[in-house]
């Protein structure tokens, strides 16, 4: 799916960064430009009118709209998906790829740190990883300071901070 940040979409408060010639995602809301991207329609802007923010930018199909958004400015976003098992765990954790076996994950896992958070809060944990179960259908769980959790819950749930950035506690799918 592609996206963007809001705060990259150009309205009348900042037109000053359009550029007429260029080309741009028009339109009146957040959604329409959301749709816009999804269906590849891209305009060039034809001019800019300083004298109203409801009808600030029209394109060369002479359709006049609020915000545009640069072409540049959407970026494939990365989907992603639980780790399903200790190797996935490691390699999020320490954000590296890695060719070892089960027990030297485990042994490295074990006594980390790592700095998570629930997804929508800003409070955040640095907690230790004490112990990590491995269940007869090979199905995974750690323990961070006491608490079980399943992957599947550490994915849906919290973000996890990786140099710098908070992420899904999960692997690229």
């Amino acid at each position: 799916m592609k996206t963007f940040n809001e705060k990259d979409l150009i309205t009348w408060s900042n037109r000053e960064k359009a550029v007429i010639g260029n080309e741009y995602y028009f339109g009146n809301t957040i959604d329409t430009i959301q749709g816009v991207i999804e269906t590849g329609a891209k305009y060039r802007l034809d001019s800019i009118n300083n004298h109203t923010f409801v009808y600030t930018f029209e394109n060369d199909r002479a359709s006049c709209y609020a915000c545009i958004l640069p072409v540049d400015a959407v970026k494939e976003e990365n989907t992603y998906r639980a780790c399903r098992n200790v190797k996935e765990l490691y390699e999020l954790v320490f954000n590296t790829k890695s060719k070892a076996d089960t027990e030297f994950y485990i042994n490295e896992l074990v006594g980390t740190i790592v700095h998570f958070k629930l997804k929508g809060f800003d409070t955040t944990y640095y907690e230790c990883i004490t112990g990590i179960v491995v269940y007869i259908n090979g199905d995974i769980a750690v323990h961070i300071d006491g608490c079980n959790f399943e992957l599947d819950e550490l994915f849906k749930k919290y973000e996890i901070e990786i140099n710098g950035e908070w992420k899904p506690f999960g692997v690229e799918a």
